[in-house]
This record gives structure tokens, C-alpha cells and sequence, in this order.
């Protein structure tokens, strides 16, 4: 518990308390200077929200022929996926009947 509010918690607290994270660190990891706030917020809105940041961006910057061509190749693999996975699953069996 302790490890998850120094690690998450603490560097979010104002500065008197961003100080006593940054002092550690400093001593431990030899930091020279502490991390900007604005750079740890786009670092966990990146670690926790990516999935909405990458529909975000996707929205944003692609085309719809990019996403048709795109959605064509996914449907591609996942028929060759399902396909490969039949075919493998039809020889494992016919490898346990050949050994019976």
C-alpha cells in the first residue's frame, strides 16, 4: 500500500510533498532535476487512458479509405487466424487418433 502512494500518489501531491518524492529520488537514483508536472500528466493520461488517446488520434488524423483499408487487413488476419487455428486443432486430433 505504502509502495503504491509513494510511487502514484505522492508525486501528484503539491510541492511540499512533490519535494519530499523528489528528495528521494534524488538520493536514490541520483535525478538532478525533478520531472515537469506537465510531463508526468501526459505520462499517465498515455499509461492509463490509451486506448481513448489512440480512438482520439485515429478520429482525428485518418482518413476513411485508410480505415477501410486498414478494417480489410484485420479481416484478413482474423480469417487466416481462425482459419490456422482450425487446421491445427483438426491435426492435433488426427495426431491422437493415429496414436491410440
Amino acid at each position: 500500500m505504502w509502495r503504491w502512494f509513494y510511487s502514484e500518489v505522492l508525486p501528484q501531491l503539491p510541492d511540499p510533498y512533490f519535494m519530499v518524492h523528489f528528495k528521494f529520488l534524488r538520493a536514490l537514483q541520483n535525478m538532478k532535476v525533478p520531472q515537469l508536472r506537465w510531463h508526468s500528466c501526459i505520462r499517465q493520461v498515455n499509461q492509463h487512458m490509451l486506448h481513448a488517446t489512440g480512438a482520439l488520434y485515429v478520429r482525428q488524423y485518418f482518413n476513411p479509405s485508410a480505415k477501410q483499408r486498414v478494417s480489410v487487413t484485420l479481416a484478413g488476419l482474423h480469417y487466416l487466424f481462425i482459419n490456422n487455428r482450425t487446421v491445427n486443432k483438426d491435426e492435433k486430433e488426427e495426431e491422437r487418433v493415429g496414436k491410440r
